[in-house]
């Protein structure tokens, strides 16, 4: 599987300004010692350079006062270069604030923590950064100041995507104290914040699914008390297409013109989570990602070359970065970035991208509403094609929609032959159509592509039970539940497989499994009641029947 590189030799940024390069080791010093000896050097070269110094009066005083003298300046020197920002400047690092981070952070954050005046959210944690965070970085980066309108619609629009960085941070584009934990909570308390895990998101359309007041989502989920090892992924990360649009953080923005918002023909989404949230891969129209306070690490694949896992993803964005990351070829490995606070990430569009947020996150993304390159025009054309087929009950398999699809996927692989996800849609088509024979093929050549789609795998074994070929089948669902075992999607398809297979006691186990992953899914419970039933467990069924009136009570569905 080939991936697009970054070109050979292509600069990035100059190597004393990258925010990513890991600094010299040493056993004797921390971030914050070869930060500051760094910088002493260069204050004692400015000192020891000025001519002047050598005919001053201080010469004729004694030691101790030249010591003083010395000092004091030096220490006026130093502050002054450690802290060469003001105000809001998330460029300034002080020095104060560099040593109380260093026992927070590992040597892949050269400077420690940047300031975040005003921002009072958590920054990432020792053990998350060595375990999620990356000194590795092929996405471009450019400077505000070398990027003129002219240029970004040369080199990047609809091109490649690329890193922003401004000379003040997030000062420069909008007002970093209103995004701050105090000034989000004091201005939008009251406000609904929506918010998700990261598969959902995405299969959501981009809101997540539990919806509460802002107050409520700060106190009992991003702020949820977490055992200092616990790396699974946070339950709620607030993804919200409306939040942004209906405050008054959009009058902040002070954006260069190629990141100009227009509300008819933009949608927004405001995100605000805590570490290790994020989303898992999928595409869009042309998008602009300015993080406001905290990092965000970005996993970036053409849409020549769908990401490993598959759309829709089968992984948890954790669950990706733990289990199929480390597995990958240099090949196979994604465009990634970790992107520092203040900077602005360009998404060109129909670029396949996942995010893992690093310490308490607050971003902002502006997406165009209409996909501009034909291969997402198409995607764009399918999706509510689609929509509106899930919603209906058993709708004619040679429908006109369906037709279309055909169409549109026949199409789409066409343009993009070594994108997998073309592949699995023009499968999961000619399925939906009833023609299972013609189907198996393409979803073997979705997995021959991408050896960790666990949807396509799903999707397989469902073709191989209607040709009645069940022991491929059985393989195939236990396969995508080896690669991806907290995944629910296995133990829906797995479990119903069991049923129709007439296997009860074999199913009680597997939705089981499905209803301490997704608890307040009423089918899972609905099912493993049925098999309670079936095996002669009718006291276990009525207490599975209780706890279905409880979820439903509560609105589960």
């Amino acid at each position: 599987m080939s991936r697009t590189r970054a070109a050979k030799g292509q600069s990035t940024l100059h190597q004393d300004d990258s925010p990513a390069k890991k600094p010299p080791k040493s056993s004797s010093e921390t971030p914050c010692t070869s930060r500051l000896s760094a910088v002493t050097a260069r204050a004692a070269g400015i000192y020891a350079s000025l001519p002047w110094i050598q005919l001053h009066p201080l010469n004729h005083l004694p030691r101790l006062v030249k010591v003083v003298i010395v000092l004091s300046t030096l220490v006026v020197i130093l502050s002054v270069l450690i802290n060469p920002g003001q105000g809001g400047s998330s460029f300034g690092y002080h020095s104060a604030r560099i040593c109380r981070a260093a026992g927070g952070v590992s040597a892949y954050m050269p400077f420690c923590m940047p300031d975040q005046t005003g921002g009072d959210w958590r920054p990432p944690s020792r053990l998350v950064w060595d375990q999620f965070g990356t000194d590795r970085c092929n996405i471009e980066r450019v400077s505000i100041l070398d990027l003129s309108p002219e240029r970004f619609q040369a080199e990047y629009r609809f091109k490649k995507s690329v890193l922003v960085t401004f000379p003040h941070g997030a000062a420069d584009w909008t007002t970093p104290a209103n995004w701050s934990r105090r000034g989000l909570s004091e201005g939008y308390s009251k406000c609904d914040i929506h918010s998700g895990e990261s598969l959902e998101i995405v299969r959501k359309g981009g809101n997540g699914n539990h919806v509460s007041s802002f107050k409520d989502y700060v106190d009992n989920f991003l702020m949820e008390d977490r055992a200092e090892n616990d790396t699974s992924e946070p339950k709620h990360y607030a993804c919200d297409r409306q939040f942004f649009w209906s405050s008054r953080l959009r009058a902040d923005l002070r954006l260069p013109p190629y990141f100009q918002v227009n509300m008819t023909s933009d949608d927004s989404i405001f995100f605000l989570g805590p570490s290790l949230s994020g989303v898992v891969f999928h595409k869009h129209s042309d998008t602009w990602n300015g993080v406001v306070h905290g990092y965000k690490r970005w996993f970036l694949y053409p849409n020549t070359d769908s990401p490993p896992g598959g759309v829709y993803h089968g992984y948890t964005i954790v669950n990706w970065v733990k289990h199929v990351y480390p597995n990958l070829t240099d090949d196979e490995k994604p465009l990634e970035c970790v992107q520092y606070p203040g900077e602005i990430l360009y998404l060109a569009e129909g670029t396949y991208h996942a995010t893992l947020n690093l310490g308490d996150t607050v971003a902002v993304a502006i997406q165009k509403k209409e996909a501009t390159i034909k291969t997402e025009r198409l995607a764009y054309e399918a999706t509510p094609l689609m929509n509106f087929l899930q919603n209906q009950e058993n709708p004619d398999p040679q429908n006109s929609f369906n037709q279309r699809l055909l169409e549109i996927y026949t199409e789409w692989h066409r343009l993009l032959p070594g994108n997998s996800e073309a592949v699995f849609k023009l499968a999961s088509i000619l399925s939906d159509m009833g023609n299972h024979s013609a189907a198996v093929p393409w979803y073997r050549k979705a997995i021959e592509m991408d050896r960790f789609f666990i949807l396509a795998y799903l999707n397989l074994g469902s073709a191989l039970t209607e040709l009645r070929q069940y022991g491929e089948a059985e393989t195939s669902l236990l396969t995508a539940i080896r690669l991806s075992p907290d995944l629910w999607d296995n133990y829906k398809e797995y479990g119903q497989f069991l049923l129709k297979r007439g296997r009860h006691q074999d199913a009680l186990p597997i939705f089981k499994k499905g209803t301490e992953l997704m608890p307040d899914l009423i089918p899972f419970w609905f099912y493993y009641k049925l098999c309670q039933v079936q095996v002669g467990d009718l006291t276990g069924a009525e207490a599975t029947e209780e706890i279905i009136q409880e979820i439903k009570a509560r609105g589960g569905n």
